[in-house]
């Protein structure tokens, strides 16, 4: 007997709703429930003008949300088919009335048989069709997952059987405590508090039987504790001496292990342990878990030399946080990359990694269940359960767990009898300025510009005679926009509107418009908006995803020169996990090369100049600060010091390069001259819950403006069982 299916076609658009699939042009596009809920509505209703109240009694159910939960919604629906707000083929704004969808809509019904081909579909006329396959998405891509979220976690979200998980709170610090590790037993816990001022590691009873002890309390920023099978030791990581380190719940002097590496895991039999080779950088709730070029490597507890297990970028991005299954045959790992985060895991003796959770833009910190048939994930505030067979391969679909009243849930820790221990963290960012001289010193308290932490306000960028700044500016949930404000802070006032991921803001050479970079449906490009009109015009497109994929790879940063004829960018090759800095002419379409990939550069920023760009070159002990001459040449690297240096302005006489630096765990504004010499501090902050951001230095010499950012947060218990 055939099942009947009610399906919708669009232009090049294809909606199944009982299979919760949409398609364009045979290429599977991902939604979010809401935004699925909202296309099928618009479909229902095509040709109407339907207002924003109908749409939130009728998709929404009446609930009491804001306009913005509409917007962001919207924005995500026509980011997903490809659709601009400003030449609509599909969903028009009606102004002050709604929305109306325009292309023209045909229902069909396909008759499946089970077990029959499912690739012909209805057509108006009745006929049947071959679908194409051709445009599927290639397994582990990172440059389409950036626009794509993933298909088979909503279809999970929907269909599969899922809960609420009610936490129960283990810490309560006024600051931050991280990192927590359960000891197999699930009796006592192990984590990482700021509350000394430092990073130190911390046991307690779960129970609360007996007293809380610190383990540590050496100053060295200690992170990333890890039970040994037997209970006996904790092995973790020193942000100041670097490596992996060994020490005993009793106490007494810590052993290191070895030279490099974090976020330790140990094998069942206790004689292994597992890390990531390149130490984390961030600790707030959106942190990647690992930057290239991270790698998975493994040590034998006794000694040795450290050997890897993964070569980083195979598969793409940084590779991090590792965990063993109970039986020890498999290591589950995440990959991180341009705005995705993926789990992967390898078999224990060796082979190609093989996906467990692919094109999950938030998927970290993965663990197995104590019986190694499923392995557990955080992505944001959910908590999601991936069943596997006996081989250690996903059998699928998930399961999603979403935690009471919990969100930015980090670092998952499970026990032997079902127990996860997890960080959720929040993060309250603002944008700061700091009083600065013609020498690059304070001469001031910072003090903010901006009050509304709801906003995340980030890449502040001058304009030429610097009286305004412009940002990248968001809220939860929603697409960044382009804003500008005066140099105090006041006038704040949005110049783009939300059709797609704008970033990387540059004033134009005569201060009346902004360019910056932008994703938009498939396609990257360089845009320019007047702040007068908000009329835009396209500089540049980079081209769709799928061509920058098969040519070169995608182009991830990109900025324009101060006299806007030339754009730098950087582009990064899946296939041999580099990342090149490119010049090209903006009225040209033909690039130069300025470097080889290897060292990975990253972030360029123009001298005021034009004749060198600063860049970020990324190695496994973290970042460099570095400069490229325009006329060619290998980069030169700046500073040398364990930690990061994340470039984002000059000084206006371009001799200084300026730069977010993290020392010993502690983020503070420095610039480094550009001919070499030893870096400077700027600022004077000492917590290491906090961090600062994309400094811009103002061409009038008299301040640096950042973003600042706070992170709390405590650890949780939940039961999976």
């Amino acid at each position: 007997m055939n099942l009947e299916v009610v399906v919708f076609e669009s232009l090049e658009l294809r909606v199944d709703p009982a299979a919760y699939r949409v398609e364009r042009a045979g290429t599977p596009v991902s939604l979010e429930p809401k935004a699925f809920d909202l296309l099928l509505f618009l479909l229902s209703n095509a040709g109407e003008v339907v207002t924003k109240q109908r749409i939130l009694d009728e998709v929404w159910g009446g609930a009491a949300v804001s306009d913005n939960a509409l917007t962001r919604v919207i924005a995500q629906l026509r980011k997903a088919i490809g659709d601009d707000a400003r030449e609509a083929r599909y969903l028009e704004t009606v102004p002050t009335r709604g929305y109306r969808w325009i292309a023209p809509v045909v229902r069909g019904q396909t008759g499946v048989r089970p077990g029959s081909d499912p690739g012909y579909e209805a057509t108006q006329g009745g006929d049947r069709r071959r679908r194409s396959t051709s445009g599927r998405l290639a397994v582990g891509l990172i440059v389409l997952a950036v626009l794509t979220a993933a298909v088979w976690l909503l279809i999970a979200d929907r269909r599969a059987d899922h809960g609420t998980l009610f936490p129960r709170q283990v810490t309560t610090s006024a600051g931050v405590d991280l990192f927590p590790a359960l000891s197999r037993d699930g009796r006592r816990l192990a984590y990482s508090s700021d509350r000394s001022g430092r990073w130190e590691i911390y046991i307690r009873a779960i129970d609360g039987a007996t007293a809380e002890q610190a383990l540590t309390a050496d100053g060295a920023q200690n992170v990333n504790a890890a039970w040994s099978p037997d209970g006996r030791t904790i092995a973790y990581h020193s942000i100041v001496n670097g490596g992996i380190w060994l020490i005993s719940v009793d106490g007494g002097s810590p052993r290191r292990l070895t030279e490099f590496g974090a976020r330790p895991a140990w094998s069942p039999d206790g004689r292994r342990i597992a890390f990531q080779s390149q130490a984390g950088a961030d600790i707030g709730p959106a942190a990647r878990p690992a930057n290239l070029p991270s790698a998975i490597w493994a040590v034998d507890i006794g000694g040795g030399q450290p050997r890897p297990l993964t070569r980083s970028g195979a598969p793409m991005g940084g590779h991090g946080a590792p965990a063993w299954s109970p039986d020890g045959r498999h290591i589950a790992f995440a990959t991180a990359g341009f705005a995705i985060s993926q789990i992967w895991a390898i078999d224990e003796g060796g082979g190609d990694p093989y996906p467990i959770a692919l094109d999950a833009p938030a998927a970290v910190d993965p663990v197995y269940t104590p019986d190694g048939r499923a392995i557990v994930f955080s992505a944001s505030r959910a908590v999601w359960r991936m069943p596997l067979d006996a081989n250690g391969r996903p059998t699928g679909p998930p399961s999603r767990f979403v935690v009471e009243t919990l969100d930015g849930l980090r670092h998952l820790s499970a026990s032997s009898d079902g127990h996860i221990a997890l960080s959720a963290l929040t993060l309250k960012t603002t944008l700061y300025a700091a009083p600065v001289d013609a020498d690059g010193r304070l001469t001031g308290a910072p003090h903010p510009l901006t009050n509304d932490t709801r906003k995340r306000n980030s890449l502040p960028a001058f304009s030429p005679d610097g009286e305004r700044i412009a940002v990248m500016s968001s809220m939860a949930g929603s697409l960044p926009d382009i804003w500008i404000m005066n140099k105090d802070g006041s006038g704040l006032r949005q110049v783009t509107d939300n059709s797609g991921f704008e970033a990387d803001p540059a004033w134009s050479s005569d201060g009346h418009a902004i360019v910056f970079r932008s994703i938009r449906g498939h396609t990257v490009g360089l845009y320019s908006v007047s702040i007068d009109t908000r009329r835009e015009q396209k500089l540049i497109a980079y081209g769709s995803i799928d061509e920058l994929r098969r040519q070169q790879g995608l182009v991830e940063e990109s900025v324009v020169s101060p006299d806007n004829t030339r754009i730098a960018y950087t582009v990064y090759d899946p296939r041999t996990n580099s990342k090149a800095l490119f010049l090209r002419d903006v009225h040209s379409a033909t690039a130069t090369r300025l470097t080889t990939g290897l060292p990975i550069v990253s972030y360029p920023r123009w001298a005021p100049d034009g004749q060198s760009i600063a860049v970020e070159l990324l190695h496994d002990r973290g970042s460099d600060a570095g400069v490229v001459a325009v006329s060619g040449g290998a980069p030169r690297q700046l500073t040398s010091v364990r930690g990061e240096a994340w470039v984002h302005s000059w000084t206006p006489d371009s001799k200084r390069v300026v730069y977010a630096g993290q020392r010993a765990g502690v983020w503070n504004i420095y610039w480094v001259p550009a001919n070499g010499g030893p870096e400077q501090r700027v600022t004077n902050y000492a917590g290491v819950g906090t961090f600062v951001r994309y400094p811009a230095w103002s061409p009038q010499n008299n301040q640096v403006v950042y973003e600042y950012g706070e992170v709390r947060g405590n650890v949780w218990l939940v039961d999976l069982r």
